[in-house]
């Protein structure tokens, strides 16, 4: 049983690493915008325009500079019966969260052109999960009697998306108005898996050790844009929008797998003695693909108050790989390996609803709704399974967001405050090593992802109104 316990965690471990590469909806970006979900496409009322349709930035009535800066995430990850039958594990982290950077800005001889300036985090994950034991017992059975017994695992992956984005918008009547953003993306994405045992009988003095390492890291730089349109009256706004796919400008990657065993025939791991087996491979090229994408959204006015529906669709992209190393021999066994990284995502359908509360002239309260569907293929071998060919997304399951706040007018500052919460739940099968007494040697578990996002957004008209007093463009 202990054995079964120590596999189990080193495999819920490596299946909570790196979440969000095949989620579209996770972040979103801009003060009311956060509250709303990014169900916004076409009703965007801050500088989170820039992201979701930059058509409306010539239509906004104060279009300040803005930092969302200030935004925090409580992460909670509990696997419910992950050590067995109400034997659960939980993990948490605090932290800040994605934020946004925007501004306006004009060009003298474009004066009915508008323009504005974005620094957005589009994924930023990192997860650091480790577990040891270090124990006298019965724990190897090609050992008799007990032994000293060590194991560790660890679980380490990173994900950091960073765009910077330049935005331009113009009204082609008092109601309808185009728009584009262009977009720098520099993403850096890594992973690496350790597992390793040794023990040692005081008796015989027999001793053995076992170590597994697997990882890979890459960086990718691109160019994208989005291209928007959006027509407004009184009573409603709506908008449409086209995203491209990632222009792939440069990128390399690395991969690396090393194992080894020695001292005895079997620690639970492997029936070969005296396994060497290492490589190490720099310099790869990357390729590295997003989905085109297709928004369109409204948001319907009843008197003061709006209601906001929006829906994103994302192409499909074929399986392909994204670091490939080329194959090598494995120094003790004469084995050709190679291990690559590859995706392979499914067309998605976002979609999600938002209100909007008119209290007074200062206060307004939010409600919002929105789906984050995975659309990682769940037939590829996950990066636990230590097979040739990895699925470049781990956590495949879809997740859900729900967002409230509210937000205060002052003369010097607008002041957004709220939260969102998103959770999702993926059930897993628990192999036993050990039958359960009625014949069946699986049973389930459920991992339960929840992250509440704190947010304390600012927008300043005051360079807005400093430039109406000095009478400056």
């Amino acid at each position: 049983m202990k054995r079964y316990l120590f596999t189990v965690i080193f495999a819920l471990a490596t299946s909570l690493v790196a979440a969000q590469t095949g989620h579209y909806w996770t972040e979103s970006y801009g003060t009311r915008s956060m509250l709303l979900n990014g169900v916004v496409i076409g009703s965007v009322e801050d500088l989170g325009a820039t992201y979701y349709n930059p058509a409306r930035i010539a239509q906004l009535k104060n279009p300040s500079f803005v930092i969302s800066g200030k935004v925090y995430q409580y992460k909670v990850v509990r696997i419910d019966d992950g050590l067995g039958d109400n034997i659960d594990l939980a993990s948490s982290k605090f932290g800040g969260a994605p934020s946004l950077v925007a501004g306006t800005f004009k060009v003298k001889f474009l004066e009915k052109h508008s323009f504005a300036y974005s620094f957005l985090t589009r994924n930023q994950n990192e997860t650091n999960f480790s577990y040891s034991v270090h124990d006298f017992g019965n724990y190897v059975e090609a050992i008799p009697g007990q032994e000293f017994f060590g194991g560790e695992i660890s679980a380490k992956s990173k994900t950091r998306d960073e765009w910077i984005g330049v935005s331009w918008s113009y009204p082609i009547t008092d109601k309808l108005s185009v728009g584009a953003s262009g977009y720098y993306s520099g993403l850096d994405r890594g992973l690496v898996l350790d597992h390793q045992r040794q023990a040692y009988q005081p008796d015989s003095a027999i001793t053995g050790m076992f170590l597994e390492r697997r990882w890979y890291d890459y960086t990718s730089q691109g160019l994208l844009a989005k291209i928007g349109v959006s027509w407004a009256s009184e009573k409603v706004t709506a908008g449409l929008t086209v995203t491209t796919p990632k222009a792939h400008i440069r990128g390399t990657g690395k991969l690396g797998y090393e194992k080894y065993l020695t001292g005895i025939d079997d620690l639970g791991i492997d029936s070969l003695q005296n396994i060497y087996i290492y490589d190490s491979q720099t310099g790869l090229p990357v390729n590295s693909k997003t989905p085109w994408a297709i928004g369109a959204g409204a948001g319907f006015h009843f008197g003061k108050s709006i209601i906001h529906l929006s829906a994103e669709w994302f192409s499909a992209i074929d399986k392909h790989a994204i670091l490939e190393s080329a194959p090598f021999i494995a120094q003790s066994t004469g084995d050709e390996l190679n291990q690559n990284i590859v995706e392979d995502l499914r067309p998605v359908l976002n979609y999600g609803i938002g209100y909007e509360l008119y209290i007074n002239k200062n206060i307004s309260a939010f409600g919002s709704f929105a789906t984050d569907f995975s659309a990682a293929n769940p037939d590829l071998a996950r990066f636990k399974d230590l097979q040739r060919e990895a699925s470049n997304t781990t956590f495949q399951a879809d997740i859900y967001h729900l967002g409230f706040g509210t937000d205060i007018k002052t003369k010097f500052a607008n002041l957004t405050l709220g939260a969102t919460y998103a959770f999702s739940k993926e059930p897993f099968e628990r192999n036993l090593e050990i039958d359960d007494g009625s014949g069946n040697n699986t049973a389930m578990g459920e991992i339960k992802y929840n992250r509440w996002l704190f947010i304390l957004g600012f927008e300043f008209p005051f360079l807005d109104k400093a430039k109406e007093k000095l009478d400056v463009e």
